[in-house]
């Protein structure tokens, strides 16, 4: 499965590597199946867990027996104890991929000097200059060291060799796509009559090589010069065999013919339940016109077609559940109607700050409610914005809050007017003030503004507050600039000029 897999899906090979991973001892899997399934599927931390607690078992497992090993010998000194604690190349070299995989240089330079240092010098310094992102010399150090040391009868029983000629492989095709040298990438993958059939029928050679090949051949075609754009005829060829194949499947035996009809079977019944129509209600036939149309006639489809759309439930909810808020204003008594008001907030409000999803589509729905009762339905400005910025809904969080503060100015204004007529028409100087009050508003208004980098309204919001420190007011002014330094030091000054103590 690790080897052959083609698709590499994440959940199902991590739930492989957690089975391993708690079976150590008994499932040994080999290192190189392990760093090929996890770099594809982009497992490379877990991949990187599995291939040291491997490497840690065999440590162990040969510190037993080289210790069991010196008891028989009288306790006799094994000059090769540390070799024998680092032989197996193979799992660091897979280590080091996954490691290389997500650019960690630092502990893929600490496997090869400090654990695999037996290895070529040619790989150790192409290392370091691929770890410096010096692909160039990086490219010709492995480019040489495959050269100066091919892989011959003579040498076919040396598995070192082999690791690492495939390392260099690998690392020589990672240095060529950094540099987009797809001559180079080109002419080391097809050798010795490797053609892409070849590439195609071993699964190993599939999944790594066959992309690189693909890309090489593909850029040279588009950006070669007239001779390389000739050469690449097998790459068209290549894929009009595979069309021709798809289209003209021959299949021989009963039992292959019996699957192919089941699979066309369940290819059907899946394509005729994609396409079915289901019908909620037919329409009378005849000269009189259809109007005995019950309430449920609209309901049944629109609530089958809410559990396709999300718009469409989005909007079906929120208007339904305002309609029947709007019919039952008139049906309760006061009393009834303000404690179901009541319910209603408590309930939104702990759907805004305990929610763990912020699925859009409901939030919005939300918010299309309060929008739509905003004088009956009071939500903390706090649960408004922290709602609003988690399920990327800015947009609708600055227009309740905003509807919010117009809302709180108007009332605010008609009680001034009336206090000033009680008055006897007697001026209130602290009227602006009065208006603007309501700070926590304003201040999640602010960082809704500043969840999509608009810090022109966010100045604008912080002159109605003027009445905030001002360290608050420097350091959005300095953070508005982009200057986060010192906003950073503003702020940190803001903190600890003004803790929060039990005088405050």
């Amino acid at each position: 499965m690790l080897s052959q897999s083609e698709i590499f899906y994440p959940s199902f090979v991590i739930s492989l590597l957690d089975i391993i991973l708690s079976k150590p001892k008994q499932i040994k899997i080999s290192s190189q199946y392990i760093s090929a399934a996890s770099i594809p599927s982009h497992l490379e931390p877990i991949g990187i867990l599995t291939i040291e607690c491997f490497i840690r078992l065999n440590q162990t497992n040969e510190t037993n027996e080289v210790i069991y090993e010196s008891i028989k010998k009288k306790f006799k000194s094994d000059p090769i104890l540390n070799n024998q604690l680092y032989k197996d190349i193979d799992y660091w070299l897979e280590l080091a991929k996954c490691y290389r995989s997500i650019t960690n240089y630092d502990d893929v330079r600490g496997i090869f000097f400090c654990q695999i240092s037996s290895l070529k010098s040619l790989t150790l310094k192409a290392i370091e200059e691929e770890s410096h992102s010096d692909f160039l010399s990086a490219l010709n150090s492995y480019v040489t060291a495959l050269e100066q040391y091919p892989l011959t009868n003579d040498t076919i029983n040396d598995s070192v060799l082999e690791l690492e000629h495939e390392f260099w492989t690998q690392s020589m095709l990672n240095c060529c796509n950094q540099l987009n040298n797809w001559t180079i990438m080109s002419k080391h993958i097809f050798i010795d009559n490797t053609t892409f059939d070849t590439l195609w029928s071993n699964a190993h050679q599939l999944n790594y090589l066959m992309p690189y090949a693909i890309r090489a051949k593909l850029k040279l075609l588009i950006s070669g010069n007239e001779k390389e754009q000739l050469e690449q005829n097998d790459l068209c060829q290549f894929f009009n065999n595979l069309s021709t194949n798809s289209n003209n499947i021959i299949i021989t035996g009963n039992s292959e013919t019996t699957f192919v009809k089941q699979k066309q079977f369940l290819n059907e019944i899946k394509l005729k339940q994609e396409n079915q129509v289901e019908k909620y209600r037919t329409y009378r036939i005849g000269e009189l016109p259809d109007i005995q149309i019950r309430f449920s006639d609209i309901i049944i489809p629109l609530q089958a077609l809410a559990q396709y759309d999300d718009h469409i439930a989005r909007l079906l909810y929120s208007n339904l559940f305002t309609s029947i808020l709007t019919s039952l204003e008139d049906k309760l008594l006061n009393d009834e109607y303000i404690e179901l008001i009541d319910t209603i907030q408590h309930r939104f409000n702990v759907m805004l700050s305990q929610s763990e999803i912020f699925y859009p589509s409901f939030i919005l729905s939300l918010f299309d409610i309060i929008l739509s009762k905003s004088k009956q339905i009071k939500i903390s400005s706090q649960y408004i914005s922290a709602s609003a910025i988690a399920s990327h809904l800015e947009p609708i969080g600055i227009l309740t809050l905003e509807c919010f503060i117009h809302l709180n100015q108007t009332n605010e204004l008609n009680q001034l007017i009336y206090e000033s007529v009680k008055k006897k028409f007697k001026s209130d100087p602290d009227v602006n003030k009065q208006l603007y009050k309501d700070v926590d508003y304003w201040l999640e208004l602010a960082k809704c503004y500043r969840s999509i980098i608009n810090y022109d309204d966010v100045r604008g919001i912080f002159c109605q507050i003027s009445s905030l420190k001002s360290l608050t007011l420097k350091a959005i002014e300095e953070e508005s600039h982009s200057d986060f330094l010192s906003a950073l030091n503003t702020y940190v000054t803001a903190l600890e000029q003004y803790p929060l103590t039990d005088d405050k």
